[in-house]
């Protein structure tokens, strides 16, 4: 029996559901990357500035809307308990999306209504696809990752072609790929919105829940909390200190970066998770000498990402993008043995998971938030952007190797465990 058919046999439609999933996220991520070079060619600096910084609130307050508590919902096995959460999500969601429209209306954010919509409707997106997770409705999945990139595309042409070409266009865009999202969404989670539900919804019922999903709640949400505000609070000190247009060539450079870097940090990710989950579980001989290996698999290719971003992606950029983005180009080199550090630990962080130690996770993730806060501080208190990201660089790499030596330490202490260094 070939090795298809008996991982078919094993976990029926694996091989096609991965493909799926797989086909989904190319679609996804190369149609974020064509209307980003659309969005540079039809739109001013300050327009993406604007845009920007909206997005970066938005991922601020889409972490806090849900606490990862979404997270938990592909281990719910009882329906009850499923149509329950769902709709204390929603109604989670929907308070805490209305504070969020008051609160950013009195501090007079011009978006502020369509930011609380967006976050509402991306809360939205977010739960349905973790009920799509547990019920195996791929197909779905695949719908909800490729409907709101294809909407936002086409919208933006729309806007351009009709005389909208400043920040409004761009955010009302990402407004109604949501809303196209939330179509799916709705199709998804409407078996589990029972409005008769809602009579049966007790506090002891609720109280339980939350108590067995408590995890998910502190350690993963302050986790993403962190992570999320080192790489989007930059963008609001730069936005308010030094300008649109500077926001505009800083994140236009991480998202240049990210979305190859992601691809494959998140795959290598993946995969040593598979891996050592594996061989800690099992009595498999050898681990330490196949962990080791990996690791310098890593060093190997955080060297390449070191000389591709430097050598590669800078100047393609630069040459793509046009005189006018001189800046961005001079981000990417600057970030360049960063991302080598991000890909030698990132994939590695998996290993928290395994060996329980989601406490150092997340300690690890407020150091990036507390160097990202510092270095950028200091950029706008300066008004010196490369200085801040060069103090960040220094400092992130810092921490990548204080983090790497955590995670040796860590899998040397295991290997003495089991007799296997």
């Amino acid at each position: 029996m070939s090795l298809r058919r008996r991982i078919n046999k094993l976990f029926p439609n694996i091989i096609l559901h991965i493909g799926q999933l797989s086909a989904a996220n190319f679609i996804n991520r190369a149609l974020i990357a064509l209307s980003l070079l659309i969005a540079v060619k039809l739109y001013s600096q300050e327009s993406i500035g604007i845009y920007s910084t909206f997005m970066a609130y938005a991922a601020i307050l889409s972490v806090v809307s849900l606490l990862s508590l979404h997270l938990s919902l592909p281990g719910i096995s009882q329906e009850f308990e499923l149509q329950v959460f769902v709709w204390v999500l929603l109604a989670f969601t929907f308070v805490l999306t209305i504070a969020f429209g008051i609160g950013f209306w009195i501090i007079g954010y011009l978006y502020s209504a369509i930011l609380a919509a967006f976050v509402g409707l991306r809360a939205l997106l977010l739960i349905a696809e973790q009920v799509c997770i547990r019920d195996q409705q791929f197909l779905l999945i695949v719908a909800l990752r490729i409907v709101p990139p294809v909407t936002f595309f086409i919208a933006l042409w729309l806007f351009s072609l009709t005389g909208y070409r400043d920040a409004s266009g761009l955010i009302l865009s990402q407004l109604l790929s949501s809303i196209a999202g939330s179509f799916v969404a709705i199709r998804v989670l409407a078996k589990y919105l029972k409005i008769f539900m809602i009579r049966e919804i007790s506090f002891s019922v609720i109280k339980r829940l939350l108590s067995k999903n408590k995890d998910f709640a502190i350690f993963i949400t302050l986790s993403q909390l962190f992570n999320t505000l080192s790489y989007n609070l930059p963008t609001i000190l730069i936005d308010k200190y030094l300008g649109p247009s500077t926001t505009a060539q800083y994140t236009l450079a991480l998202r240049l970066s990210f979305l190859p870097l992601n691809m494959i940090s998140n795959a290598i990710g993946q995969v040593l998770h598979s891996r050592l989950a594996y061989f800690y579980r099992s009595s498999t001989k050898n681990v330490g000498k196949k962990i080791q290996a990996f690791h310098k698999g890593l060093g190997f290719l955080g060297l390449l990402t070191v000389f591709g971003t430097f050598f590669v992606l800078a100047p393609l950029s630069s040459w793509i993008l046009g005189p006018q983005w001189t800046l961005t180009s001079s981000i990417i080199k600057h970030y360049a043995f960063l991302y080598g550090g991000m890909i030698i630990v990132a994939p590695l962080g998996v290993s928290f998971y395994v060996l329980g130690r989601r406490v150092y996770l997340m300690l690890s993730q407020f150091a990036y938030f507390m160097i990202s806060l510092l270095a950028f501080g200091y950029a706008a208190y300066t008004k010196d952007l490369l200085t801040g990201i060069r103090m960040f660089v220094i400092l992130g790499m810092i921490r990548y190797a204080v983090t790497y030596k955590i995670i040796w330490d860590l899998q040397k202490a295991y290997f003495a465990k089991i007799g296997d260094g």
